[in-house]
């Protein structure tokens, strides 16, 4: 029995990618098996109909692990855990049209590449402004997002142009000036607004780095007065740990204090304990000078690489410090703290 436990207990579960990858391959099995056999005994079920039909089963594989392994780098919370999904939906929907789009040029669905290609040309001005006069903060996927926007509306611009008949050269004249007209205004636009975004930015920074938290980590007694003690119990997971029918083995981390400074205010939101988040139930305002002690907590893992405090400034950025410890048989003893690391705003 002690055998059969111990095995168990290596055996690591699927992660989630894993899990996607997996039905992914199944489901793509099941594809084959069906589309090979009517595309060799039908002729209409073309190569074109055969490729639509594999890459509108993969798009939403693909963004689903995406979003998945994004969400591994910067660890978020529940509520900020609804906008990636919202999005990676958005754009699940986004290439399934441009699969379609794809379809009706070989197809030469005239009506319907117009229909696609001006919705898709609608999102893409959409998306274009809004990024630009957005207040979302700017990333490297969202720069590659709006290159592709910019270089897909050209193409479909230039191609819906080019698709116009002959003798309705007044008409492409005409709907040529106009497009000319869209783009010149577009680019200008990105322009100003590039350029107050700039002066934002640097604004909205210079205040960031005035409510920055400055804290560190302490080994001395504080005054009762001047300190705020978090328990097991201030722990969202506690409440899934009480309702398991299991007692689950976990690592003991010994209690630790940290103290703020005289500059700033600042809330605790939890810990990042092996890059996933432990959440309070209610985030603690640490006042100037105060201080914060955390109770003995048992951690429901086997194993503890990292430890990162994740705090939130007044004016709702986050924050994480990670701490410095030694592990001595599944007991942690946090020995000292780096650098403070600022991860972004709430939006």
């Amino acid at each position: 029995m002690k055998k059969e436990q111990k095995v168990n207990r290596n055996r690591r579960p699927l992660s989630i990618v894993n899990k996607t990858a997996l039905v992914y391959l199944v489901v793509l099995i099941i594809y084959l098996a069906i589309a090979l056999p009517i595309h060799y005994k039908f002729a209409a079920f073309s190569w074109h109909w055969f490729i639509f039909g594999l890459v509108a089963l993969t798009i939403p594989f693909a963004f689903i692990n995406f979003q998945v392994m994004w969400q591994k780098k910067v660890p978020l919370s529940e509520g900020q855990k609804k906008n990636p999904s919202a999005v990676t939906i958005k754009y699940i929907i986004y290439f399934w049209l441009l699969d379609c789009f794809y379809m009706a040029i070989f197809n030469q669905w005239t009506v319907w590449i117009y229909i696609i290609g001006i919705v898709t040309l609608i999102k893409v001005f959409y998306s274009l402004t809004v990024a630009f006069l957005g207040k979302k903060q700017r990333s490297v996927f969202m720069d590659i997002n709006l290159l592709f926007d910019f270089l897909l509306g050209i193409g479909l611009t230039i191609y819906l142009i080019y698709l116009i008949p002959d003798k309705f050269n007044n008409l492409q004249t005409i709907i040529t000036s106009i497009i000319a007209a869209i783009y010149g205004g577009l680019l200008t636009l990105i322009g100003v607004a590039w350029t107050i975004k700039h002066g934002e930015n640097r604004r909205t920074e210079d205040e960031r780095r005035k409510s920055e938290p400055l804290f560190s980590y302490v080994y001395k007694k504080m005054e009762p007065s001047k300190r705020i003690v978090i328990t097991e119990d201030n722990f969202i997971f506690m409440e899934n740990k009480r309702d398991s029918s299991k007692v689950q083995e976990g690592i003991l981390i010994y209690a630790f204090a940290i103290e703020n400074s005289s500059k700033i205010e600042f809330f605790v939101c939890g810990l990042i304990i092996n890059g996933g988040l432990y959440e309070l139930k209610t985030k603690e305002l640490v006042r100037k000078d105060y201080g914060v002690i955390f109770n003995n907590l048992n951690i429901p893992l086997q194993c503890i690489t990292e430890i990162k405090l994740y705090v939130e400034d007044v004016l709702g950025n986050f924050y994480t410090m990670q701490l410095i410890f030694s592990n001595n048989d599944g007991k942690i003893q946090i020995k000292g703290n780096k650098p403070i690391q600022y991860m972004g705003d709430n939006q």
